[in-house]
């Protein structure tokens, strides 16, 4: 039986397999190259033992510890004498993965740009069953009901602009395309799973009874913090196994959203230069110079959709205040005062002294500043926005779930039933 994640039962691998248990008995150095995340890698090291039943070979490479290694992610090895062996099973099996990933993304942009285009689903996707009358934070509006198809179908109602953009969010989601290529298409749809947002409504209460006082975490909490909030929260019963993706610090701490006008914001921008700002918007590039994908063209379209702005040129003053020393003590020589100090404060005070227009302009030219700067939706502040990004996303892959692949939880599962 050939297993897709045993690479060395198919029968591809079997050079690749007798060539590390020739250089186990060997016990030369070879070289390794690997695959890991996106990107492979190069190393030296002796094949110790290999395993192949588990898909493992044990290394040691130079001043280290024998190091077990899955052989499906090698892809080649090569021996002193530059004598190569290929793992070819490997090899494939990357370059289906890469194909895939590549027909994913192609599809996630003809999505975005054709209404009418749906990927292939996966699932067999839901049926429609129906419109329900009811009302969002006291707005009447009109719900759509689908029924899955699976064994124990369960039922989802969900908002949106039209039943057209209703069922085409709910086609998505059967769908093998990332949320991330397509999430600009469920914004302009208005897609909304108000069961996610009853429950998440609960889950914030109890985690508001829970810190009994205490405040949610500021945007800027360490990674530590983060740490002991979750787990205190997992210590009290809001865990994924209970609560599903509700419980997530996103959820449970993160500011409360305004739908409407997030909606109105995503209406009036193209959907491909606005999806593309939703997966570019990270909290890390909020200020920038350059962001990897956004050329100059984009970053006009940006600035002209009201996505980014340009910052202002610091002052003379501001611009001191972003030097390291080495930096002062160029703009003193160019002033030509002779001043000498070894504390940078001292040195911009006495750069306050003796500005003039050619030495700001110097400073401006020395300082450290970003060029440019996202902007979040109107109405909205920038850390509001990234809890955004996370907790509708945990929101559609809620979903997705709960209708398609019974992920969910049990408990977690009851609890959405009780909110269907």
């Amino acid at each position: 039986m050939i297993h897709p994640y045993l690479i060395p039962s198919h029968p591809d691998a079997k050079d690749f397999v007798a060539a590390l248990e020739h250089y186990a008995k060997d016990g030369s150095m070879i070289q390794f190259e690997r695959l890991s995340g996106m990107e492979t890698y190069t190393f030296s090291g002796s094949v110790v033992s290999v395993i192949p039943g588990e898909d493992r070979v044990l290394v040691r490479r130079e001043g280290r510890e024998p190091q077990s290694y899955w052989i499906r992610y090698f892809f080649r090895i090569a021996d002193c004498e530059g004598k190569t062996t290929e793992n070819k099973a490997a090899l494939a099996r990357h370059r289906e993965a890469q194909d895939r990933r590549e027909t994913r993304a192609a599809d996630g942009q003809r999505v975005l740009v054709d209404h009418s285009f749906i990927p292939n689903t996966h699932y067999e996707t839901s049926a429609f069953a129906g419109k329900v009358a009811g009302s969002i934070n006291g707005r009447a509006c009109e719900f759509f009901a689908f029924k899955s198809k699976n064994d124990k179908p369960v039922l989802s109602v969900v908002y949106a602009k039209d039943e057209a953009a209703a069922t085409r969010g709910m086609l998505l989601l059967d769908t093998e395309v990332s949320t991330w290529d397509v999430f600009a298409s469920y914004l302009q749809a208005h897609f909304i799973w108000p069961a996610w947002l009853n429950l998440r409504e609960q889950a914030r209460a109890h985690a508001t009874e829970l810190r009994a006082g205490a405040s949610v975490l500021l945007p800027e909490a360490d990674g530590w913090q983060r740490t002991d909030r979750v787990a205190f929260y997992k210590d009290h019963g809001l865990t994924w196994e209970d609560w599903g993706a509700t419980a997530s610090l996103y959820s449970l701490e993160g500011a409360e959203l305004d739908f409407e006008s997030l909606f109105a914001f995503a209406d009036r921008v193209p959907v491909s230069l606005l999806n593309l700002y939703l997966i570019v918007a990270f909290d890390s590039v909020q200020f920038f110079d350059q962001i990897e994908r956004v050329d100059a063209d984009l970053l006009r379209q940006f600035i002209h959709h009201g996505l980014a702005v340009a910052q202002p040129l610091p002052t003379g003053n501001e611009a001191i205040e972003t030097m390291a020393i080495a930096k002062l003590r160029e703009l003193v020589k160019i002033a030509g005062t002779g001043f000498k100090a070894k504390s940078g404060s001292e040195i911009r005070d006495h750069l306050k002294t003796c500005w003039s227009p050619m030495l700001e302009c110097e400073a401006v030219r020395r300082a450290h500043f970003k060029k440019y700067q996202l902007l979040p939706p109107p109405g909205w502040d920038w850390d509001q926005f990234q809890f955004f990004r996370a907790d509708y996303r945990n929101m559609l892959d809620a979903l997705h779930q709960w209708m398609f692949n019974g992920m969910v939880p049990l408990k977690a599962s009851e609890r959405f039933s009780a909110m269907v």
